[in-house]
C-alpha cells in the first residue's frame, strides 16, 4: 500500500463547484479502483461497492441529489453503496472521505453532493443493485482558481464570507470552540497540546460538513477523545451522519501517522462522566 500523507492532503482539499469539461482518465480511475478496495473502513463488516459514471449521469440523477436540487455538473460522478446496518452512514461517510482525499493526492477536485432521494437515484442507474446509496461525490479538474473564501452560515438570515488564512486550506471551526476538556462546557488550553495529537484534532476540525456547519464537538481526556453531536436545524440526518465519518477517517488517519500501532473508533461510550446536555449526543470515543 503506498504512504498517503493525509494532514497534507486534508489541508490542501477544497471543494470544487466549477468543473472543466476534461474527464478523468482511464489510469487515475483505476488507482481510485484499486485503492478503493484497500482504504481503511470504520466498520469492516459491511460490504460497500463504488460505481464511477460519466457526466452523462447527471440526466438520471436530476434533482435528486445536490443543494437544493440543484446538481453540480462535473465530468464524473462516484457513487458510494453500502449493506445498511448500525452506523453504515458514517462507514459510508467515512470511506467517502478517504476517496475523496486520494482524488486530492491524485491531482483531482472533488464535491461532495446532497441525496435528496437515494433510492430515485439507485432506481435510475443501477435498479438491480440492494445496496443503498451513501455517498455522492462529484469530481474532476478545477475550471479556474477559487477564492480563498468560505461561507460560514449560522442561519438562513445569518450568512458571512471568511477569507481564508493560514497554512489549513478550510478553517471552519478554532480547536478552542472545538474541544473541551474532560467534560461538557469546561475549556481547552490549545497551547498545551502537543503536535501528534494536535494535528488529527486540527484535521477533525477542517472536516467537510454540511454549509460547513461542523454539528459535532470534542471531549478530550487523557486516554481518549469523545466525539458529540450537537443539534443543527439546516442539516439533515443523513449528512450528519455522513459528516461524522468524514471527522472520523480525517482524525484516525492522521493520528495513525503518529502512532506504532493502528487507531480505532467505537460507539460504546465510555465508562465515565461527560456532562453532556439534553441537546448533545455522544457518537464514538477513540483512544489517543
Amino acid at each position: 500500500m503506498e504512504y498517503i500523507e493525509y494532514f497534507e492532503e486534508i489541508k490542501k482539499h477544497q471543494s470544487c463547484r466549477d468543473f472543466t469539461d476534461q474527464p478523468v482518465g482511464a489510469d487515475e480511475l483505476k488507482q481510485l479502483q484499486e485503492y478503493f478496495h484497500r482504504c481503511r473502513r470504520l466498520i469492516p463488516e459491511l460490504k460497500l461497492e463504488m460505481l464511477v459514471y460519466n457526466a452523462t449521469a447527471a440526466d438520471k440523477i436530476g434533482r435528486a441529489a445536490g443543494y437544493n436540487g440543484f446538481l453540480i455538473g462535473a465530468p464524473n460522478y462516484l457513487l458510494l453503496f453500502s449493506e445498511t446496518g448500525d452506523h453504515w452512514l458514517e462507514n459510508a461517510g467515512f470511506v467517502g472521505e478517504a476517496l475523496t482525499l486520494k482524488l486530492t493526492q491524485m491531482g483531482i477536485d472533488s464535491c461532495w453532493m446532497t441525496i435528496n432521494d437515494g433510492k430515485a437515484i439507485r432506481d435510475n442507474l443501477v435498479p438491480d443493485l440492494e445496496k443503498e446509496l451513501g455517498v455522492l461525490i462529484a469530481f474532476g479538474y478545477k475550471a479556474k482558481e477559487e477564492k480563498l473564501a468560505r461561507l460560514d452560515i449560522k442561519s438562513p438570515s445569518n450568512v458571512k464570507m471568511h477569507k481564508r488564512t493560514g497554512p489549513y486550506a478550510a478553517p471552519k471551526i478554532e480547536l478552542s470552540d472545538l474541544l473541551y476538556n474532560k467534560k461538557w462546557g469546561k475549556p481547552v488550553d490549545v497551547d498545551l497540546i502537543y503536535r501528534d495529537l494536535k494535528e488529527p484534532l486540527l484535521a477533525l476540525g477542517v472536516s467537510q460538513s454540511f454549509f460547513n456547519r461542523q454539528p459535532y464537538r470534542v471531549i478530550l481526556d487523557d486516554d481518549i477523545i469523545s466525539l458529540i453531536a450537537i443539534p443543527d436545524e439546516m442539516t439533515s440526518e443523513q449528512d450528519i451522519k455522513l459528516g461524522q465519518g468524514i471527522a472520523m477517517f480525517n482524525f484516525e488517519a492522521v493520528l495513525a501517522a503518529h502512532r506504532p500501532t493502528d487507531t480505532k473508533w467505537h460507539f460504546e461510550a465510555p465508562d465515565r462522566d461527560l456532562g453532556l446536555p439534553e441537546d448533545a449526543e455522544f457518537v464514538a470515543w477513540c483512544a489517543i
